[in-house]
């Protein structure tokens, strides 16, 4: 079950409101007394897990029985498997959206949460217990799988695509309008006169600042990072791995 939510991240180790959409027979965490029907409000354990509860029924009946806890997200479940749970670990997840996830000993002041999140990073509880997290992304696998379509599109080769790309020195190429921010897409357009290899560094080049950018948002409030660990689909693309060298030392699992 998923519903609107509201984290308290001054609380240790925080505490959770989900707005239920399905009636809960509470045995612990609820406000609202051994029963509340569908809609009403419950105070959640944070442990990931522990059952809050179980749904009635009474909104769908398939769902009788259905545990209530808290659990994920994806990102700090995927660090938490491949090792990132240090602080000063930073998980870098390159899939259709990128996060970026550092790892930080608790507790952030109120000066430093404010700080982060107008910079456009949030601030949570990770899944390693008395840790938090701070987590910025962007849209750069939805980008990258754009400007591929097209190229490929055209006419190019996946592997003549990676050779040119890689045989092309950092920021030598096009100049390319990407959406690294926003799910509402406009048409791409790609420049004439350029190798497909070109544009495609380009891309790569684009996506790699953005990054960057992002990195440079977290370490503000958090410090320097010790590691970083790099996985998700796009770290299988070799000019995109490539690219990861600019953020110092970077790990790729072997999962």
């Amino acid at each position: 079950m998923e519903g609107p939510s509201a984290i308290d991240v001054r609380s240790t180790p925080g505490t959770v409101v989900v707005l239920r959409t399905l009636g809960v027979s509470a045995d612990q965490g609820s406000t609202g007394g051994a029963s509340t029907p569908a809609g009403a409000w419950v105070v959640l354990p944070s442990i990931a897990g522990t059952p809050a509860g179980a749904a009635d029924g009474s909104a769908l009946s398939s769902a009788r029985g259905a545990v209530l806890t808290v659990a994920g997200h994806d990102h700090l479940c995927a660090g938490a498997g491949v090792g990132v749970v240090a602080p000063g670990d930073v998980l870098d997840s390159c899939g259709t959206a990128e996060a970026l996830v550092r790892v930080v000993a608790p507790p952030l002041s109120p000066e430093d949460v404010g700080h982060s999140v107008a910079a456009g990073v949030t601030v949570g509880w990770h899944v390693g217990r008395g840790r938090q997290a701070l987590l910025g992304g962007v849209w750069s696998g939805l980008a990258l799988q754009e400007v591929l379509d097209e190229l490929l599109a055209g006419g190019a080769d996946r592997a003549e695509i990676q050779a040119g790309a890689l045989s092309t020195a950092p920021g030598d190429g096009p100049s390319l309008d990407l959406e690294l921010h926003s799910l509402e897409r406009a048409p791409l357009r790609l420049p004439d006169g350029f190798t497909a290899g070109r544009i495609w560094r380009a891309a790569v080049d684009i996506v790699a600042a953005e990054v960057d950018a992002v990195l440079q948002a977290i370490e503000e409030v958090a410090g320097p990072s010790r590691r970083i660990v790099v996985t998700g689909g796009w770290a299988h693309d070799e000019a995109v791995r490539a690219s990861k060298a600019r953020l110092g030392a970077v790990e790729a699992p072997p999962v």
